[in-house]
């Protein structure tokens, strides 16, 4: 099934779905039911099996499972429709979807498939470890439309899995079992916004691993004024912060109007520009104290949107990007990631003409500006799609000098 026809479908579900009473006192635990809309009793079909499914319950609908030949595969909650990918391998199956209410009560649809020939696993760790968990998709960092696809792998060599949660913006939105445990794979009807998709297993040797992704998921609406969300740094409460200060924000300017630029101001001064992309992650150094940390954005209309919180900064210990002597400019990270470098701009502390503006140009493209404190000890990262690029970073000071330094960064698939 496309992923077109996917949402088709999950929309006409929808309006069964909502049309179950939210009202527990008024409900009955008998009524309930379950739709198979993929695939059809009898198929036969090509595995992984991408089953889609619906609950309705007269009471509210609390989850709903999957079990394949009688093991469970997979629990997901806040959602009634159910879009999970399982592997199985060739020959007659049992597929049975359990929906359970707030009354506790279980209602199922039971289907037999024929698997014909088994798909060659696209999700697999670049990296050689054990005990991991490696994030497929989404990729880290990429802008998604909803419904978004969540899947990972999952490798236990120490002992058996006993399940893989995936949890969403600290809430648990699904938990894999049985085989699906170390292939958790499934689309989530998300809002819009800004998310952090934790993928956590653990064995029966009590080892835990995990590995987060963050991503976001843009508004279907042909144009909007940008809504920013901001992923850190969360309310402190007045609580000082370590230094330096972790930020993500997103910003989303609607279907047909990009985001053209994501600016960061602390205290009404600009420390950050970043040119096309989406969403901006770095940390920030600034003096110890109250300060206002602003996120604005503006889309291709010139529609702007901003978030604003306070937070309270300790005293900085860390300096990560500082020349030691030589007025000028310089590159401070060369790590390759999926998605782009993780880039900073160093200039020295005390030259003798204040540096004034800095720039990062990738492949000969303006990708972003520091000013200020920004230039000293902090980094951004450029989200790039997979290649190898050259990225050269400008400074200027107040003299109108100009130096530069240039460094070549592959972003691995």
């Amino acid at each position: 099934m496309t992923h077109a026809r996917f949402v088709s479908a999950v929309l006409s579900s929808v309006l069964i779905v909502f049309f179950a009473c939210s009202a527990a006192a008024q409900c009955d635990p008998a009524i309930g039911h379950v739709t198979f809309t993929s695939p059809g009793a009898g198929a036969t079909v090509t595995a992984p099996i991408n089953v889609l499914a619906g609950a309705t319950s007269s009471c509210r609908l609390t989850s709903i499972q999957i079990y394949l030949d009688g093991i469970l595969q997979w629990t997901q909650y806040r959602q009634n429709i159910l879009h999970v990918s399982l592997s199985a391998a060739i020959g007659r199956h049992t597929l049975q979807v359990k929906g359970w209410n707030a009354a506790g009560k279980s209602f199922t649809s039971d289907h037999v498939v024929y698997v014909k020939s088994v798909l060659a696993d696209k999700c697999q760790s670049p990296f050689n470890l054990d005990n991991s968990v490696w994030p497929c998709k989404p990729l880290e960092y990429a802008v998604n439309d909803s419904p978004a696809w969540i899947e990972a792998k999952v490798r236990s060599d120490t002992a058996p899995l006993l399940h893989t949660n995936i949890v969403v913006n600290g809430a648990l939105w699904a938990i894999a079992d049985g085989d699906a445990a170390s292939h958790p794979a499934a689309d989530f009807m998300l809002p819009p916004g800004l998310y952090y998709a934790d993928i956590a297993s653990s064995n029966t040797a009590g080892v835990a691993m995990h590995n987060p992704v963050t991503f976001t998921v843009r508004s279907q609406v042909a144009c909007q004024a940008p809504v920013v969300s901001v992923m850190d740094p969360t309310p402190d409460n007045g609580h000082p912060l370590g230094q330096p200060i972790m930020y993500v924000a997103a910003a989303d300017g609607g279907r047909q109007c990009p985001i053209t630029s994501v600016r960061v101001y602390v205290d009404g001064h600009a420390q950050y520009i970043a040119w096309n992309q989406s969403l901006i992650v770095g940390r920030l150094w600034m003096p110890a104290g109250i300060h206002r940390i602003t996120v604005q954005a503006w889309n291709s209309h010139g529609q702007v949107g901003k978030s604003t919180r306070t937070l309270n900064a300790e005293e900085n210990v860390e300096a990560f990007c500082v020349p030691p002597t030589t007025p000028g400019v310089m590159l401070c990270s060369a790590e390759p990631l999926r998605v782009g470098p993780v880039v900073g701009v160093g200039t020295p502390v005390d030259p003798p003409i204040p540096t004034t503006a800095a720039r990062i140009y990738v492949n000969g493209v303006k990708r972003a500006d520091y000013y200020a404190d920004a230039m000293l000890r902090s980094y951004m990262l450029v989200a790039l799609p997979p290649g190898t690029y050259t990225i050269k970073a400008v400074a200027w000071n107040a003299a109108g000098v100009v130096s530069t330094d240039t460094n070549t960064f592959k972003v691995a698939p």
